[in-house]
């Protein structure tokens, strides 16, 4: 399928990834979002997830989330959040 095609999947997922994270099935659809968004898409979905960090490692689900974005990419995840 076209990125154009599921962007509005990228950014409902991203806007809500509070919600979708902490669900059993959001968190990997969640991660599967991340994997296929293209590199602009991609970025955005990892601030949006590393602005509700706090809130998201507080749940068993949404810590899965942090942990895969803290292996993709290190270097977005922000020095005081790994303190």
């Amino acid at each position: 399928m076209k990125l154009t095609r599921v962007e509005f999947i990228f950014d409902a997922v991203g806007e809500h990834c509070v919600p979708v994270g902490t669900h059993r099935h959001g968190c990997c659809v969640l991660q599967r979002c991340i994997d296929h968004a293209s590199g602009p898409q991609k970025v955005q979905l990892i601030a949006q997830i590393t602005q509700n960090a706090f809130q998201l490692v507080q749940d068993p689900f949404g810590n899965y989330v942090v942990q895969y974005i803290r292996m993709l990419v290190p270097s977005h995840i922000p020095h005081t959040l790994l303190t």
